[in-house]
């Protein structure tokens, strides 16, 4: 078997829809593209879906369980390595690209092991230990921000952003759809949603009276509907709560703000998308990457950060001042859209190329 580019990514859609970007680029150009990945993630369903092929490799994280777990995650990486080279030397890729997710590292070692070109990339502003750890022995690591290229061997640093699905780029160009009269809120937690902002929007809008000629799409996550479609029982809003988007880029298209997380891969499509943004960074990362993603965003004037624990009174007026007035959105819009690169995932598969 001889495989262009071996693409390891998993565990988020943070991690594999970027690298699925990047595969369909490289695909076009008429390259075989595989993946590897771990069964029991969200990988083994999506990529397959994408119509790309899967190998399976198990591993572990090694940091962040105390001791025993540091252990038994060791062993685990060691025997991960061990079978990413019985992998890699079946398929002899002409290069490999780490995207994240425990399965990244141990390909990325049996890369260096086996001398084949490889690269990383990096979503978050602030990389976690593993990237921190292999940026050092890569060919290139990849890069969203510029403040991420101090955590890296300066010479292996490029900035390249980070790649977002084609058909949010595609929608983008279309441009976004005006309502008149009212103010479109975009609401994500995540896939899976994320309690505090399902429980936190509907009482700060209500705090404000911000009910007039507001309309509010939730994604509040598997079986999440309910509870949060309670909280906004009686506050006369304009509301539809759904557990899961299927068609985001037509929703990031038809809204005029968005309140999210603030994962390095929701920021680059509403940046495409040039979403004037509330974030509420996930705050128990060991690495706050969430928290200095989104300090990149509040700096370029794009977004503004609401902190958990959340407040309704706090949230309500940062929300009140972007919905009633226009020219702050505007604004934020723009800034937003100043973030964007929306040729990420070619400037991705560029490199590739030249390393093979």
């Amino acid at each position: 078997m001889l495989v262009d580019v071996l693409i390891a990514a998993g565990g988020t859609g943070g991690h594999i829809y970027p690298a699925l970007a990047v595969a369909r680029e490289l695909s076009s150009r008429g390259m075989d593209v595989r993946f590897a990945g771990m069964r029991d993630r969200m990988e083994s369903r999506i990529v397959p879906e994408a119509g790309f092929e899967m190998e399976y490799i198990h591993s572990s994280p090694v940091t962040g369980r105390g001791v025993p777990g540091a252990i038994a995650g060791l062993a685990s990486m060691s025997y991960a390595v061990l079978k990413a080279v019985l992998l890699l030397r079946k398929m002899r890729p002409r290069v490999v690209l780490g995207a994240g997710g425990y399965v990244s590292a141990p390909v990325l070692a049996a890369a260096g092991v086996l001398s084949i070109p490889c690269a990383l990339l990096e979503q978050n502003a602030r990389p976690g230990a593993a990237n921190r750890l292999m940026g050092k022995t890569v060919d290139r690591a990849l890069v969203s921000y510029e403040e991420t290229r101090e955590h890296f061997p300066r010479e292996k640093v490029i900035v390249t952003g980070n790649p977002v699905r084609k058909s949010i780029v595609e929608a983008a160009t279309k441009g976004r759809k005006s309502a008149q009269g009212s103010v479109r809120i975009l609401v994500l937690g995540g896939s899976q949603g994320a309690a505090s902002i399902n429980a936190a929007v509907a009482p700060a809008l209500a705090a404000e009276g911000l009910a007039d000629g507001v309309h509010v799409l939730h994604q509040a996550g598997e079986k999440k509907k309910l509870d949060t479609e309670k909280k906004y029982a009686g506050t006369g809003l304009d509301v539809q709560v759904v557990e899961f988007i299927d068609d985001i880029d037509r929703a990031y298209m038809e809204s005029d703000m968005i309140v999210c997380r603030s994962g390095a891969t929701t920021l680059a499509e509403i940046s495409v998308a040039g979403l004037p943004a509330v974030l509420v960074p996930y705050p128990h990362h060991s690495d706050r990457q969430q928290e200095r993603n989104a300090e990149v965003f509040v700096r370029a004037g794009a977004a503004v950060i609401c902190p958990e624990p959340l407040e309704a009174e706090e949230m309500g007026k940062i929300l009140k001042n972007i919905i009633t007035d226009d020219s702050v959105r505007k604004s934020m819009s723009l800034k937003m859209l100043s973030l964007a690169v929306p040729d990420a995932a070619a400037r991705v598969a560029d490199i590739l190329e030249e390393l093979a």
